[in-house]
């Protein structure tokens, strides 16, 4: 029996000849170059979502440094900025207004009581918020954006922290109100 199913399978072969034993090619072409920004995008995704975790846990501990060694450019608010060298100062000086929005929960909340767009310092938004996501969203890919995702605040469910390049950075969402004109 064995020999005769190999028989026949071999004299088929060679009746229908060598384009039967070619594989099935695919009907569409695979684009090298958009299957390339998919990879480098979902790269780019879990790096800035390690950055956020690493901003996170050093605003958590209460260490500037974490915040300081990613300003690479003056804090971009709406209508002025702020020098790098500032927001690196500001960063060491715990009377600092950005100090107290980063770092200090308390000194916030007495510098200012009652804010309803802004209540609370990201110390505590971090520490509050037990849902927390951290996000490399979509628009802020090309420029370096990571987004804090929470629903403890129902006013601002989300604070990001946005690079714009060699231009600088800004704070959105739970925006700094050192920031404020």
């Amino acid at each position: 029996m064995r020999g005769r199913g190999a028989g026949a399978l071999l004299g088929l072969t060679l009746l229908l000849g060598p384009a039967a034993a070619q594989p099935v090619r695919a009907t569409h072409e695979i684009d090298v170059e958009t299957l390339r920004r998919s990879l480098d995008r979902y790269y780019q995704e879990k790096a800035l979502e390690a950055i956020g975790r690493e901003l996170k846990e050093g605003i958590l501990q209460g260490q500037p440094g974490a915040v300081a060694q990613y300003v690479k450019a003056p804090l971009l608010c709406r209508r002025t900025t702020i020098p790098q060298q500032k927001v690196l100062a500001d960063l060491k000086n715990p009377r600092s207004e950005l100090y107290i929005y980063l770092f200090d929960p308390e000194g916030y909340r007495k510098k200012y009581p009652g804010r309803p767009g802004r209540p609370m310092a990201l110390k505590e938004y971090f520490e509050r918020a037990k849902d927390l996501r951290v996000v490399a969203s979509a628009p802020e890919l090309v420029t370096g954006g990571v987004s804090f995702q929470s629903a403890i605040s129902p006013v601002n469910p989300y604070f990001e922290f946005v690079y714009h390049g060699p231009i600088g950075w800004a704070f959105g969402g739970l925006g700094f109100p050192g920031c404020e004109d």
